[in-house]
């Protein structure tokens, strides 16, 4: 194959011939010191971008949403000897670096990296924002109709019923709770029409709710308990949850996360563990050069 000079090197082999040097094919892998015509020496790096065909090697990030994605993206363009994967729980995210050092006493610029950023699923973000918090009994309704998808005891079919209960109680002046037999709480309320006493009645609702939510997207869902909470003031009442461990659950899920990863990368890249902690800064680089 006949390669084609450039303007840049048909003018470098014309600085040396004016100084009566010979032109010769320049190595690839090579730097050169060049004498001008004027006499004066400059460095030609080969390897830097105004010459070579292509990068030195990789520096990028690349972001898969999922595991599959992170698996083919490795099991495609990483080299073992060079590979290394970590668990970063702070952060959130497992990430595998393709250019690590290869051994005791390697080096590697550390900054090819393929990133699995676990991002947290809305209806866990939305069951988190209202964990510890009281609203009026009305946006709890809301709240429960909206998520039924995510109730398991009681069924959405229950909620559903409790929902349509606190809504139809929504004029009412709410006048005092105690506990039933079945473990559930009673609320008793009274409704006034034009400053008279109108219709009373009593709202039940469980004590606690069981809920299962992917805490992370393209995750499954785990079981979580939440207690119900209650507040009456000045007549109105004020309905909440309260997850319980709500930390310990997104650990688990991230633990079994970086797990899966291990499992993926088992068959094609045997040897190389998923290691808990995060990868640190890449070696730096001369700015233009990749």
């Amino acid at each position: 194959m006949t390669d084609t000079l450039d303007a840049t090197a048909v003018a470098a082999v014309a600085r040396l011939a004016a100084a009566g040097s010979e032109p010769f094919p320049a190595d690839p892998d090579q730097a050169y010191i060049v004498q001008d015509a004027d006499g004066a020496h400059r460095l030609i790096d080969t390897w830097d971008p105004d010459y070579a065909p292509c990068p030195r090697s990789s520096a990028r990030r690349v972001e898969a949403d999922d595991v599959d994605s992170l698996a083919a993206y490795l099991d495609r363009l990483a080299d073992n000897t060079a590979l290394e994967v970590w668990a970063d729980r702070r952060a959130g995210e497992v990430v595998a670096v393709l250019n690590a050092p290869a051994g005791p006493g390697e080096t590697g610029w550390a900054d090819h990296r393929a990133v699995l950023k676990l991002r947290t699923s809305p209806d866990w973000a939305e069951w988190r924002e209202l964990s510890g918090r009281l609203v009026p009994h009305e946006q709890m309704a809301e709240f429960l109709e909206d998520h039924q998808r995510n109730l398991v005891e009681p069924d959405a079919a229950t909620a559903i019923e409790i929902a349509q209960s606190i809504r139809g109680a929504a004029n009412a002046r709410w006048e005092s709770t105690h506990m039933l037999q079945n473990g559930q709480r009673a609320f008793e309320w009274r409704e006034e029409v034009e400053a008279k006493a109108g219709r009373k009645g009593q709202l039940e609702i469980p004590t606690r709710l069981r809920i299962a939510v992917p805490p992370y997207l393209f995750g499954r869902p785990f079981d979580v308990t939440a207690l119900f909470k209650f507040q009456i003031r000045d007549g109105r009442l004020f309905l909440g949850v309260k997850l319980l461990d709500p930390d310990l659950v997104e650990d688990a899920a991230f633990g079994e996360t970086a797990q899966r990863v291990a499992d993926a990368l088992a068959e094609k890249h045997p040897g190389v563990p998923v290691l808990a902690g995060g990868p640190g800064p890449a070696a730096p680089r001369r700015p233009g050069l990749g």
